[in-house]
């Protein structure tokens, strides 16, 4: 079985697209300056921004917040030969990949590019280009995923909003729903 999951809302709970775009800015408030260009020359497409926001964005996943049952699952499916786990999310490439090669059981992580913005119907033709024919499990945590999980075999849902359950349930076989819970660096305890 393919594992893929989101990144943003679903193993974290911020979304690292404005993270980064905040950080770079905030610590350096002439970066807003070709923040705009590359946006407006770009004609505003958002996955041109966050590939050049990512080139200047430093940052440690260890000193992320986690959802631990979700990272638990995967790790365990990972350890069976017959699956395998990406990351699949509409962050920025490089962004996503640090945080793959991080935890050291995902097979890759995959983002947005310059050319694609990596999130609803391009997440899962993206899906379908990379694994033909495949069964895919895809974890999610809004209704963007709706889009994605409409075309999976299956999927599990991160959220406590039911109304998002139910609507996955509609579009997909939902295997699992796990809580929006958040693991912060260091500490043993979880934060909703």
């Amino acid at each position: 079985m393919i594992y893929c999951t989101d990144l943003d809302g679903t193993l974290i709970p911020n979304d690292m697209s404005v993270t980064s775009f905040f950080s770079v800015n905030l610590k350096n408030p002439l970066m807003l300056i070709p923040s705009l260009w590359w946006l407006v020359r770009s004609g505003g497409r958002r996955e041109v921004l966050k590939f050049y926001i990512a080139r200047r964005y430093a940052f440690d996943p260890g000193k992320l917040s986690w959802n631990r049952e979700v990272l638990d699952f995967l790790r365990e499916q990972a350890a069976n030969p017959e699956n395998e786990v990406y990351i699949v999310s509409g962050s920025a490439d490089a962004l996503v990949k640090k945080i793959a090669f991080y935890h050291g059981f995902f097979r890759n992580g995959f983002g947005t590019n310059p050319e694609v913005n990596l999130v609803g119907k391009n997440k899962l033709a993206y899906l379908r280009r990379r694994f033909p024919g495949q069964e895919i499990c895809y974890i999610g945590n809004s209704r963007t995923d709706l889009r994605v999980w409409e075309g999976v075999s299956s999927g599990m849902v991160v959220s406590d909003n039911l109304r998002l359950i139910e609507e996955a349930k509609s579009v997909t076989r939902i295997d699992r729903v796990f809580p929006p819970k958040w693991e912060k660096p260091g500490s043993r305890g979880v934060f909703a």
